[in-house]
Order: structure tokens, then sequence, then C-alpha cells
């Protein structure tokens, strides 16, 4: 009788476990907004107008750029980027894996790797060609709540 209660218990607990982890990662984690190639004067702009302790944003060029895949979304600006094959490969692999993504400006028809429908595309080329923080800060928001849910 006793053995029986413990399972309950421990199964009761696990349960809950279980659905603070889903509430958390669904409702309540921070949404990793990442940047490829952006100037630093452009992310820091963008990084200002963020006011939302629920978005996270990280420049993920380098070494960086093997974090792609951890991103809830990239944003990749394709002006003047230069990048090796095998970056080329993971920011592909990790468009496959299902992060959404855009390219803007991109020079290079090998570099425009975009995962997200028109009507996006445009929204959030809209926001990004506005440059002024209020821009970015509903760029930002857009992101968490339609692109993300």
């Amino acid at each position: 009788m006793k053995t029986r209660s413990r399972v309950l218990v421990t199964v009761s607990m696990l349960a809950v476990c279980a659905a603070i982890c889903a509430i958390w990662s669904v409702w309540l984690s921070p949404v990793r907004i990442g940047f490829v190639n952006y100037q630093t004067m452009t992310l820091g702009q963008i990084a200002k107008a963020n006011t939302n302790r629920f978005i996270r944003i990280r420049q993920l060029d380098g070494e960086n750029l093997r974090k792609i895949s951890r991103s809830d979304f990239v944003f990749i600006n394709g002006m003047g980027m230069r990048i090796t094959e095998d970056e080329r490969a993971l920011i592909r692999k990790a468009a496959e894996r299902g992060v959404p993504m855009i390219t803007t400006m991109a020079t290079n028809p090998a570099n425009d790797i975009t995962t997200v429908d028109s009507l996006q595309r445009e929204t959030l080329s809209a926001y990004l060609s506005g440059g002024d923080r209020a821009n970015y800060h509903n760029m930002l928001e857009y992101v968490r709540g339609e692109v993300c849910g």
C-alpha cells in the first residue's frame, strides 16, 4: 500500500514538473533573435529599442554562427556578406530544422535564405527599412507575437 502511494505521488510530481516545463517553453521563455552580418551600430540601436524582457538579441557572426540553430528567429543582412560554404551550410541546416529566418539586401543569390512567408517578409522588411527605435521595437514585438507565437 505504501509503495503504491509513493508511486502515485512520484508520478503526480513528474506530471506537474512536465506541465510547468511545457508552460515555460510555450508562454514564458524568452524569444532568442539572432542577427547575422549586422553592423554593430545598427545592432546597438535594435538592442536599445528592446524593452521586452522576453526578447533576447544576439549577434551571430564568426564562432557564434554555430549557435544559429538555438535561435527562435534569425535576421540575415546579405549586403556584403562573405561566408564560407561551411557557414552557409550551417545556416541552411538551421533553416531546414525549422528556424524562421529572413535575408534582406542579398547581393549573392546563394545567401538569400528566407523561410518566412511573403506577408511576414514584407512586414519585417518595412520595419527594418524604417530604421528608428520605434520601428525596431515594433519589429521585435512582431517577431515574438506573430512569427514565433
